[in-house]
């Protein structure tokens, strides 16, 4: 049995690491539930990881140039969560294309009400209340621009899951309900935000691409986003995005579920740390770039 304490991501990349040379190479043909038939190739180290430390779920990672998805469990990845502020993303196009902001650092104002966090509680801009995962910011711009005009921008999310609401509970949707997308869905509407193939003006594409950058050097670029909900007792978080590198091109969605022994101030970190573990089982991140974070 393994004892995790303090060098915790550490262990994370150690373990998946030493696996590297046990790495199975068959793949197999599969049609995902999103309609899109592709290769997928199973983690089963990553899984029995992700099973030790008291988690449920999967990381999914879509290699494009070798088209094969990668997961340590894909059943997982084609079942549907609650998108959390995931659906921030394509909150923030919505927000973009219909004018309610005029750019990534357009300013949206504080009203004064008291917030889960006193960071939230303060003037920002687009950019910063989408790192900041600001749940305020967006629900007061998505009440400025309303019910009727919710249905039509997110009418065109195609293929996003399953978005439920009405004029009760448009401005919530994404954190509670019945409201759903997949991991294998995540990665599908962020390949056609990449390749700009929805219905939205070249603007909106590059201030969001822009906007959703988490970090970039020399060798990489980073676009993410995190969410976390929560519904009764019951925890569920995300990573999804796209890792741009050495002129590659890699989609991610991590879906994690902690069980009831996991130690859940540690459940914030885990789901980049598992992502970026297994970028390192792939031998997609170099010892040459800096850490990622």
């Amino acid at each position: 049995m393994f004892i995790i304490k303090t060098h915790y991501s550490l262990l994370l990349s150690l373990l998946l690491l030493a696996a590297c040379s046990q790495q199975k190479t068959g793949r197999t043909e599969a049609v995902s539930k999103a309609g899109l038939a592709s290769n997928r190739q199973e983690m089963p180290q990553l899984r029995d990881l992700i099973d030790h430390l008291g988690l449920q779920g999967s990381v999914l990672i879509y290699d494009v140039e070798g088209n094969i998805y990668h997961s340590n469990d894909f059943g997982w990845a084609d079942s549907r969560h609650l998108p959390a502020s995931t659906f921030k993303i394509p909150n923030a196009m919505i927000m973009l294309e219909s004018g309610i902001m005029a750019s990534d650092t357009a300013s949206i104002k504080w009203l004064g009400d008291e917030r889960m966090f006193k960071s939230w509680e303060q003037d920002m801009t687009l950019k910063q209340a989408f790192h900041r995962s600001c749940l305020p910011c967006y629900q007061q711009m998505t009440r400025q621009l309303g019910f009727k005009q919710m249905q039509q921008f997110t009418g065109k999310l195609i293929g996003y899951g399953e978005l439920l609401y009405d004029s009760t509970t448009y401005d919530r949707f994404w954190v509670e309900g019945s409201s759903g997308i997949s991991q294998m869905e995540q990665i599908e509407f962020l390949q056609r935000l990449y390749q700009e193939k929805l219905p939205f003006s070249e603007r909106t594409y590059q201030l969001t691409k822009r906007m959703i950058v988490a970090q970039s050097n020399a060798h990489y670029r980073l676009s993410a986003k995190t969410g976390w909900s929560i519904v009764g007792d019951q925890n569920n978080g995300w990573y999804v995005g796209f890792l741009e590198a050495d002129n590659q091109l890699y989609y991610f969605a991590t879906n994690l579920t902690p069980k009831e022994k996991f130690d859940m101030s540690r459940f914030s970190k885990i789901r980049k740390e598992l992502t970026f573990s297994a970028f390192r089982y792939l031998r997609i991140a170099k010892k040459d770039w800096e850490e990622f974070q």
